[in-house]
């Protein structure tokens, strides 16, 4: 584990605390208000040490940009075709020991459908 900064708590917190899975440089503007004087560069440096010490997931979404969360219990993540939004999906225990047995301990499962907004909003328009 890297030594503690303060750039490097601002980047992990700001992770930890939103659900919407964010890229690089949406982490960049959230910390920037913590930090203003942060660079994208200290962003992404943080962010690859959090992958690397495993308090934070990257996600590599087919035709998307990376994105990470903050979240690194096991769970899986939907892509909603319709907007783009990546939702978290919580497993049951019996789900997650059958994808460990599969993939092994680090397993990432992603999957797409509509996400809850767009579920609900195709249901308003029918």
């Amino acid at each position: 584990m890297k030594n503690y900064s303060r750039q490097r708590e601002a980047v992990s917190l700001y992770i930890q605390r939103v659900y919407s899975h964010p890229t690089a440089e949406e982490i960049y503007k959230g910390v920037r208000r913590i930090l203003p004087n942060i660079s994208l560069g200290t962003v992404y440096r943080n962010l690859n040490d959090l992958v690397k010490d495993k308090e934070a997931l990257i996600l590599h979404i087919d035709g998307d940009k990376d994105r990470y969360d903050g979240h690194t219990t096991p769970h899986a993540h939907l892509r909603c075709f319709n907007c783009g939004k990546v939702e978290d999906v919580f497993l049951s225990e019996k789900q997650i020991e059958l994808l460990t047995e599969i993939g092994g301990k680090n397993f990432n499962l992603e999957y797409s459908d509509l996400c809850s907004e767009c579920k609900i909003k195709n249901k308003k328009e029918k």
